[in-house]
């Protein structure tokens, strides 16, 4: 099974994929290895740096090529089992599981956000949905418990 490059990839599920791979000083050193200055950012400013990786991913940039380059290496895992499983497994573990729950969730989401395969459209869709829906859940739930 084929891969896409990052800045040919389907961008809806990176910065989920940013979020759960790299905390604020990871990405802050990559952006100063990749040549942008960037301030030390904290978790507040986690969101923006996140951002702003995403958009210099569009194209083949210097930082676009280490973050993937990073992103392949401690996911190669997840790569690896999607290549050898296959979409269909990789469809169950997430239509079926709480995400919270999903091991290596991160490498999963990464592997399909580079499948070249025409059937992983309908499975992006749907694992972003469902990131947005566990996302407003944890929300809802936090709330309840502040009140």
């Amino acid at each position: 099974m084929s891969c896409l490059r990052i800045w040919e990839a389907d961008c809806g599920l990176l910065d989920a994929v940013l979020a759960l791979s790299f905390d604020a000083g990871e990405l802050s050193n990559c952006c100063r290895s990749a040549g942008l200055d960037v301030p030390r950012c904290g978790v507040h400013d986690r969101a923006a740096l996140v951002g702003t990786i995403h958009r210099a991913c569009h194209a083949e940039t210097p930082l676009a090529l280490l973050i993937e380059h990073r992103l392949n290496l401690i996911h190669s895992q997840a790569i690896a089992m999607l290549e050898r499983d296959g979409l269909a497994d990789l469809r169950h573990t997430l239509l079926h599981s709480d995400l919270r729950r999903v091991d290596q969730l991160a490498g999963v989401l990464w592997a399909l956000t580079t499948c070249a395969d025409p059937e992983a459209d309908e499975l992006r869709t749907a694992a972003r949905a469902l990131i947005t829906m566990t996302g407003l859940q944890l929300l809802a739930a936090r709330r309840t418990e502040v009140a």
